[in-house]
């Protein structure tokens, strides 16, 4: 029996208006993300599609997280079959794009005429440049994020570590977070006694963001570059890690071996219990309209500095 997993993102998709919805295969890095169509979260597949739906999790929480399995398809094929009842997301780069364009493309241009200027003493920093040209801070996250700018310094963190960028800049500080999250504001914030997790949309792609509990500074949690690998670390955070653990270790002995439904169910039923807490305070049951108008999470904070100064 092979199976997938489906869990929805609060707040994901407020931008279009619908609520997301995030597919994998396992608890594995890979993963899609898609936008429902109705307020059918999760769809009702017939009996011809081979594919069948397990039972629910907990009560009145199963409109956040499923399960669907086969006997006879391997789960890309379920994964294909799902997507047809979905829209995917792949619109975000192209809408932060257009939004930033002119912007960008200004930034650049100030960037490359002040090349010939830069020296060890005398560097172009994100001080320099921010307030005092197009360069605003989403501008020069967005340009790094593109591999248009490489950024140096203690504060480079918000860029990919690796830049083959013509053009280079040295972060003097720190960027305030929300000037770099799509809409300025995290999508879900969960925390523990080691720290705060969040998530949100960062140059087109859901990252998650760390820190402890009593810092303002952020770090990322997961990678810049092949993005879709991040999966694992996105639905670690989405439903909080300890009960994250509690699902490995249950995922652990289901797909891929010749258990019978019931047994899988069974230990689904049995997880369920141990998400219950976790869904009582994250969620109520909403339809995909109240999904949508969610408050949403205020990003406050910085970002750019270096795991490691906060652990």
């Amino acid at each position: 029996m092979h199976c997938v997993l489906l869990f929805t993102i609060p707040r994901a998709l407020n931008l279009l208006q619908s609520t997301g919805i995030m597919v994998t295969e396992s608890l594995t890095d890979n993963y899609n993300i898609y936008k429902t169509r109705s307020s059918d979260v999760f769809p009702i597949l017939n009996e011809g599609s081979k594919i069948h739906r397990l039972k629910t999790w907990v009560d009145n929480y199963d409109g956040y997280i499923t399960v669907y399995c086969s006997d006879v398809l391997n789960t890309k094929q379920i994964k294909k079959n799902l997507a047809n009842y979905y829209d995917p997301v792949k619109k975000f780069p192209e809408i932060e794009s257009t939004q930033n364009q002119f912007l960008e493309t200004e930034c650049l241009k100030t960037i490359q005429s002040s090349q010939q200027y830069i020296s060890e003493k005398n560097p172009i920093t994100i001080s320099s440049l921010v307030g005092q040209s197009y360069c605003g801070e989403a501008q020069i996250a967005s340009l790094a994020y593109q591999n248009k700018l490489k950024v140096i310094g203690d504060y480079r963190h918000f860029a990919p570590p690796k830049s083959s960028a013509k053009y280079s800049i040295t972060a003097d500080r720190p960027l305030e977070i929300k000037n770099i999250l799509l809409g300025e504001n995290f999508i879900l914030e969960t925390s523990d006694e080691r720290g705060v997790s969040a998530i949100g949309w960062y140059n087109g792609f859901l990252h998650v963001f760390e820190k402890s509990i009593a810092s303002d500074k952020w770090w990322l949690n997961t990678k810049i570059g092949n993005e879709q690998n991040n999966g694992y670390q996105i639905v670690s955070s989405l439903i909080g890690n300890s009960q994250f653990l509690e699902l490995g270790k249950n995922w652990a002995i289901l797909p891929y071996g010749r258990k019978q439904r019931y047994q899988i169910e069974g230990s689904f039923d049995r997880l369920g219990n141990e998400l219950k807490n976790t869904f009582r305070n994250f969620f109520k049951p909403l339809s995909d309209n109240e999904v949508c108008s969610l408050l949403p999470i205020p990003a406050i904070g910085f970002f750019g500095s270096p795991p490691k100064i906060e652990r």
